[in-house]
């Protein structure tokens, strides 16, 4: 059965969240608040108190958590029962009849929801979201939807790596297949910095303002090559975390000579760790990375 959610420090030794007398399920979502931390897994949403060594449920998030998003001031739980504002201990579902992968800010107080079918449009009204429309064009999954710097959505179809446009106030979209890759498998689309980042063996490249693929031999020399990265973050130190191959490996910054170091550090060595097709880890401001996994 899936279990699992860690804690590693950069500089310590693996700690585990895990309670051997509870399963919280596999770990797929990270989100910290002044209050204390949210945790998503595949049995529901659970929150730890800052002062609490206790992870409780939230009420009404049974069911699988893919993402949680903090937005405009407040938080949000993308959930296979769709998408739900986050309100202290309990979820308030927004009008959306689709399971949600993730949400995105678009232009004034308006979001997107990328959904198991598509995208929809929806406008904060007062204090209540309010769904705008399902904008037509585009019924695949926004499963790898991801937003460039420029407004536009990147993801991965069943053609393969496509830019997705705007217009018309988001009434209307284009749709440009940029990488051929109609099983899915060859690439991922990852955020580094304000960056967006579309990688595979033997290729990296950043996205451009004009829209298009730039490849970035500098940064692969940063990393571990051109590689499919599916996890790759940078610390408030500009340490860089990036994963390949089921590898978690960790690039030190050092600031007084201002460059990386030419060794690697293994942080984890083990594909069967993580959860498949669905890594996750988000680095706090304390030193830490939450990594979900498949068994703690």
């Amino acid at each position: 059965m899936d279990q699992g959610i860690d804690v590693v420090m950069l500089n310590s030794p693996l700690e585990f969240l895990n309670d051997k007398d509870e399963d919280y399920g596999s770990g797929y979502a990270y989100l910290e608040t002044a209050d204390g931390m949210y945790f998503g897994t595949n049995q529901g949403l659970y929150f730890k108190r800052k002062d609490s060594s206790v992870l409780e449920l939230v009420d009404g998030s049974l069911g699988q958590v893919w993402r949680l998003v903090s937005m405009g001031g407040e938080l949000f739980c993308c959930h296979n029962r769709g998408l739900f504002r986050i309100v202290g201990h309990s979820l308030e579902k927004l009008p959306i009849p689709d399971g949600v992968w993730n949400v995105i800010q678009a232009e004034g107080n308006q979001a997107l929801a990328c959904t198991y079918s598509g995208f929809y449009l929806l406008a904060k009204i007062g204090s209540e979201y309010q769904i705008v429309q399902h904008i037509s064009g585009y019924e695949e999954t926004g499963l790898y939807a991801e937003q460039d710097p420029f407004g536009n959505i990147w993801t991965i179809s069943s053609r393969g790596v496509e830019r997705i446009s705007f217009a018309a106030g988001y009434s209307r979209l284009s749709v440009q297949l940029m990488l051929p890759d109609p099983q899915r498998t060859r690439y991922a689309i990852s955020k580094l910095g304000s960056d967006l980042i579309v990688s595979a063996e033997g290729y990296l490249a950043v996205v451009q303002a004009d829209g298009s693929l730039r490849e970035d031999k500098e940064l692969a020399e940063k990393l571990d090559g051109a590689h499919k990265y599916e996890l790759l973050s940078e610390d408030a130190e500009h340490n860089l975390l990036y994963m390949h191959d089921g590898r978690l490996m960790l690039r030190g910054f050092d600031p007084e000579k201002e460059e990386y170091g030419e060794s690697q550090y293994v942080v984890l060595d083990n594909y069967k760790f993580f959860v498949g097709g669905f890594a996750n880890m988000k680095l706090t401001d304390d030193g830490y990375a939450v990594i979900g996994a498949i068994d703690g």
